[in-house]
């Protein structure tokens, strides 16, 4: 008996560690991404994700294969074991490009790492992953080269390789319990994160 408590109690608790541990949903679009891997909002897909390099990147990116400058952070879920991500930047102000990493977590080296270059403008960049572990959620680092800024559109091959991520707990309808004949009536529920449509 106290061994099955222990066990359950071990459960909640790692429970708990993982959840706190986990990028929340994205609220809605657009999707502007985070200065800062720890705050990178989990996307629905990243094939087809459009974005902008932006403000100064904050936090660290550890063994990034250039220098960080304004980063934008995006978190996935893998369906799939490997992924191939390429981004193509636009409209870059210096005609520098970009630079792109892809990580595990927002602790180690990452696991892809393509650094840009001077005058790389439009140069679309790729990433490849082939260990990635499905249902496991991973950070997408893409910084304007030399702290260029621009405007960049994602695709991924396979294009379904991201999990859209699940919605949170819906709480208790709240209102009238008796409904007149012909009235009208309001019920609410408190916002589901993750959530982009209620029926």
């Amino acid at each position: 008996m106290l061994k099955n408590v222990l066990l359950v109690l071990c459960a909640l608790w790692w429970q708990g560690v993982l959840w706190a541990q986990q990028a929340q949903p994205c609220p809605g679009l657009p999707i502007e991404g985070a200065s800062m891997c720890s705050q990178a909002c989990l996307v629905c897909s990243l094939n087809g994700l459009t974005g902008q390099t932006g403000a100064p990147a904050s936090g660290t990116a550890p063994g990034f294969c250039g220098d960080v400058d304004n980063g934008r952070w995006y978190s996935f879920t893998a369906r799939t074991g490997s992924i191939l991500v390429s981004i193509k930047p636009s409209n870059c102000v210096q005609g520098n490009g970009i630079e792109a990493a892809i990580y595990e977590d927002c602790q180690q080296a990452p696991s892809s790492c393509v650094v840009g270059a001077a005058g790389g403008g439009d140069t679309e960049r790729f990433l490849g992953v082939s260990t990635l572990v499905p249902g496991r959620t991973y950070r997408l680092l893409v910084d304007g080269y030399n702290g260029d800024l621009c405007h960049f559109t994602i695709t991924t091959d396979p294009e379904d390789a991201v999990l859209a991520p699940v919605p949170g707990t819906v709480s208790s309808i709240a209102g009238p319990t008796v409904v007149p004949a012909g009235a009208t009536l309001r019920y609410v529920i408190s916002p589901v994160s993750g959530a982009g449509a209620y029926r």
